[in-house]
């Protein structure tokens, strides 16, 4: 017979039992007074085989190698941490058979729930769970004795397996297999054992005296109670639940209902959580029982995350970590400007954007297309682990994350998934971000503002002409009116998340439309506030006695209504009646008067005949003409269809001025902190003002009466 092939896997495996009969137990069982629990007896597994979900062949456990060492294991109701039914005392093998022994401790509902459903009769089913940590496959055609039978393959083989934790559910697998309960005299002895087990407790943390306690003090120090001993029981149960790829990671998981008085189950589940992620890609047993003692020792996420990655070092030991800036493979910066024009980021633009954009651009050219798949073998590799190329996507991106994990660990956020995807995301939404915003310059002036605090911005109006030098050569100080207006920043901002399944699925539409979208929405932000500002604009700032607004009929957008707006700019003076000689530069209308203020601004047509002289258009090439949805809008107060502006110059005399903190105009991207089994999130945002400045470098025309 051929020796059949063997391999380490680390897997769950359930072997589930149906439960027996409830027998009472006797009343001399109390001792010093406390009632007895309720005990139980159970034949977990007989030796043949069974079916496991997720396995093709059927599996038969090898009892000669079940490690059995820990003889008290948590029992628990549908593998659920905090629905606590009791635990073990006895496990151990006879024969072909696994018997299982223990007692009903569990003071809650569930307890009492598993219990008065069994003595009614309901068929309840005890689930062991273990670890298979090597397994053996017998082909078909083949056969194999194990616990004194015969098996024919297909089949394969448990033949070293650790035994985890013990549930009570509906169904089983091992028709075979039983479980005897014993029931207490009297159910309303749960409550007083409670009561005992609280007592001790509040004893031992200093409370001598419950009765000295108010009703607040101890129903806080009950939740306290209930807590300490949820948290005793998921740390038995810390070596039972399965991790994809790599073995079952320990956790102290409670379900959402679960309230307690503070965060201690949540800090220790987090921890659990974080160094299961450290270890995902090392499948070595070694690696796996350093985990498993690190969890149960209580050490800190830093210290594991620090014991992966010596192990992923000595095991790949000519491998960094990262390679800034040498090899484009694993330079960030090009991974993720790679993967920018997968998604349809122009080479120009890559080009264009920070201090490296040139030299970027021109690694991105001798790459091929990067997909999400190809980007998370890059991350996989940079920390120094490794997958197979024929791995699913959905390993693939556990693996990525996990090792995004162990490169933060070692020190560098950059070489990671999240940190590669962010800087994805700000190449593709700056594109978008950009077209929106590129009207901000025609018609505002832009500067520089450093913190948050109100700041003020000062126009010195000073004398439009020069004074003659006397005699005695004496030049005389200027005059200056100082005019001064308020800027203060304010910040805006919007989460973005890349689903999980954008990912796995290998969706590079979705990572061009979602980024592009939002680049969109952060340019719109700055400009709408700018236009409600020009809309909402106090009453002192467009008016007759201002020389910069005009109303009636006669305003409605003309050549003739044109030539009024500019007179009116062009009469404009300083505070001592002379004029300042502002010249108009932007038309700004409404978008459904945009064909019509770009004929008012064209030049003439050729005229065919010899005996016609074209007519001049004293506006061509002397403004620019910016149409705008949003002066229109009805969803921003003080709109019109038909009110129009003519701006001077923003960068010599602006009307209006838009601040950027540092003067940084482009929205920051930061990962934000989310559960990364379920997508990567960004925070984006961007701060900025939009403030008023001169009334005299803006006319408004009503356009209507």
């Amino acid at each position: 017979m051929a020796k059949t092939p063997k391999y380490n896997r680390a897997h769950m495996l359930r072997l589930c039992a149906p439960v027996g009969e409830l027998v009472a137990a006797k009343a001399d069982e109390a001792t010093d007074g406390v009632p007895s629990l309720r005990r139980f007896e159970m034949v977990a597994y007989t030796g043949g085989a069974i079916r496991v979900t997720g396995s093709r062949d059927p599996i038969v456990v090898d009892l000669a190698g079940i490690d059995i060492s820990a003889k008290s294991r948590p029992i628990f109701r549908d593998h659920d941490v905090s629905l606590i039914v009791g635990h073990t005392e006895s496990v151990r093998v006879e024969g072909s058979q696994l018997l299982v022994s223990g007692v009903v401790s569990g003071v809650s509902d569930v307890a009492r729930e598993v219990i008065e459903t069994g003595l009614a009769g309901f068929p309840w089913e005890a689930s062991i769970g273990a670890l298979m940590q090597e397994i053996e496959n017998v082909p078909r055609g083949e056969s194999v004795q194990v616990n004194g039978q015969t098996f024919e393959g297909p089949i394969q083989v448990a033949r070293k397996l650790k035994l985890g934790e013990i549930s009570f559910v509906a169904l089983g697998a091992d028709d075979n297999t039983s479980v005897r309960i014993a029931a207490k005299q009297d159910m309303s002895n749960d409550k007083e054992i409670d009561n005992m087990n609280f007592k001790a407790w509040l004893k031992d943390k200093g409370f001598d005296d419950e009765d000295a306690l108010d009703d607040t003090q101890s129903k806080s120090l009950k939740a306290m109670y209930d807590t300490d001993r949820k948290l005793t029981a998921e740390a038995a149960n810390a070596e039972a639940k399965p991790n994809k790829g790599n073995g079952p990671p320990i956790t102290a998981h409670m379900t959402s209902e679960v309230v307690t008085s503070d965060n201690h189950l949540q800090r220790e589940r987090e921890r659990c959580e974080q160094i299961n992620a450290a270890y995902s890609g090392l499948y070595e047993s070694e690696a796996i029982e350093e985990r498993d003692r690190l969890i149960t020792d209580g050490a800190t996420i830093a210290e594991a995350r620090g014991k992966a990655l010596a192990r992923l070092r000595a095991m790949r030991p000519t491998v960094s970590i990262l390679r800034e800036g040498r090899d484009p493979q694993s330079d960030p910066d090009v991974l993720s400007a790679s993967f920018a024009s997968t998604a349809g980021v122009s080479i120009e633009s890559i080009a264009d954007q920070g201090p490296r954009g040139k030299e970027i651009a021109a690694a991105v050219e001798t790459m091929a297309p990067m997909t999400f798949r190809g980007l998370m073998q890059r991350v996989i590799h940079a920390s120094g682990t490794s997958i197979s190329s024929d791995a699913s996507n959905e390993l693939m991106y556990e693996t990525a994350v996990s090792s995004s994990n162990i490169i933060k660990a070692s020190g560098s956020s950059t070489m990671t998934l999240p940190g590669i995807l962010g800087d994805t995301v700000r190449r593709i939404a700056l594109p978008a971000y950009e077209r929106a915003v590129s009207v901000i310059p025609l018609i505002a002036a832009e500067r520089p503002l450093p913190d948050f605090r109100p700041s003020s911005i000062s126009r010195l109006n000073f004398g439009a002409s020069f004074e003659e030098v006397g005699t005695d050569g004496e030049l005389k100080h200027a005059q200056a009116d100082e005019q001064i207006s308020t800027a203060q920043l304010r910040t805006y901002g919007q989460r973005l998340v890349i689903d999980r399944k954008v990912i796995v699925n290998d969706d590079i539409g979705q990572l061009q439309q979602i980024p592009t979208y939002f680049g969109q929405m952060a340019g719109e932000t700055v400009v709408r506030n700018l236009i409600t500002l020009l809309l909402t604009t106090p009453s002192t700032f467009f008016t007759t006695a201002n020389n910069n607004f005009m109303v009636g009929f006669s305003t409605a957008l003309s050549h003739d209504s044109l030539s009024d707006a500019w007179e009116l700019m062009s009469l404009q003076t300083d505070q001592f009646g002379s004029p300042i000689s502002l010249v108009p530069s932007v038309l700004l209308v409404p978008s459904n008067l945009s064909i019509e203020a770009w004929s008012e601004t064209q030049p003439p047509l050729a005229v065919q005949s010899p005996s016609l002289k074209p007519i001049a258009n004293f506006f061509s090439g002397r403004l620019s003409v910016v149409s705008l949805p949003h002066l229109q809008s009805a969803s921003i107060p003080g709109s019109s269809a038909l009110a129009w502006y003519l701006l001077a110059d923003p960068t010599i005399s602006p009307a209006m001025m838009v601040g950027w903190l540092n003067g940084v105009r482009t929205p920051t991207i930061r990962e934000m902190a989310l559960d990364t089994r379920l997508g990567m999130g960004f925070n984006a945002w961007i701060d900025f003002s939009t403030s008023l400045v001169d009334p005299r470098a803006a006319v408004k025309m009503k356009g209507e009466s």
